[in-house]
């Protein structure tokens, strides 16, 4: 779960994505929620055109992998970004998307504080050595920028959890996974796992292993949600005692 290189990679990228985060909240103080979401839209199209030079560059160096395709969890937060800054600020979709993004961005910055190697394999390891590609390159990149918009969300006070939106963004991740476990049946590639892990699906069988993981998926999510919409109640909290506190030391 942890060695030398994804500790190095932490130390330096995880703290290094929250200060940047930082900055551009001075940066941007005094501008508007739709100023501000374009900022979303800006960084979720890098992240898009990054993923689609991995296509072309698998192509390019004739040994393409379908495992490369798009169909991965860490893909739904990034669609779910450019649709932030897409829609209408407030919209119930908007919101929808808001919350499936940051439910899904706080998951996998605590996969990655906690737990990076299963995450992003042999990159970090790859990279130290200098032999990573551009596939571990983007890989890098494409999970601490989860961090980084995550951080930056929370940094310019961009959405406020509502706990009515945690059912729509579930629709939505629910809908994702669908076409996630669609795919990787067709193409018999292990996208998400759903096609082997451990090889208990030689146990239990194929379909009953897919739909106990889709369960777990679910569950996975709302997790992030409702640990979303936690964080949300305890900054909330902190705020009215902070705000008492301060009424107190006037009287």
């Amino acid at each position: 779960m942890y060695n030398y290189s994804t500790i190095i990679l932490n130390i330096i990228l995880f703290p290094s994505m929250i200060f940047i985060a930082i900055g551009l909240k001075t940066l941007y103080k005094g501008k508007s929620q739709r100023s501000k979401s374009i900022l979303f839209l800006v960084s979720a199209i890098i992240l898009l055109s990054l993923e689609a030079i991995k296509q072309i560059y698998g192509i390019s160096i004739g040994k393409y992998e379908l495992w490369w395709l798009p169909f991965h969890i860490c893909t739904i937060a990034i669609i779910g970004f450019a649709v932030v800054g897409l829609t209408k600020f407030g919209h119930t979709i908007n919101k929808a998307f808001w919350y499936l993004s940051l439910s899904t961005g706080l998951l996998i910055s605590v996969g990655m504080l906690l737990a990076p190697q299963p995450i992003i394999g042999s990159s970090a390891d790859m990279l130290f050595e200098g032999t990573a590609t551009y596939i571990e390159i983007y890989s890098i990149i494409a999970h601490y920028s989860f961090i980084f918009l995550f951080s930056l969300s929370i940094a310019l006070k961009m959405y406020t959890p509502q706990f009515k939106d945690i059912w729509f963004s579930l629709l939505i991740w629910i809908g994702s996974l669908t076409i996630i476990i669609i795919a990787a049946n067709t193409m018999q590639q292990n996208f998400a796992m759903f096609l082997s892990f451990l090889n208990l699906e030689k146990q239990l069988g194929t379909i009953l292993f897919q739909v106990i993981l889709y369960s777990c998926y679910v569950v996975f999510y709302l997790l992030g949600a409702f640990g979303l919409y936690g964080i949300h109640l305890i900054k909330t909290k902190l705020s009215i005692f902070e705000i008492e506190n301060n009424a107190i030391t006037r009287q």
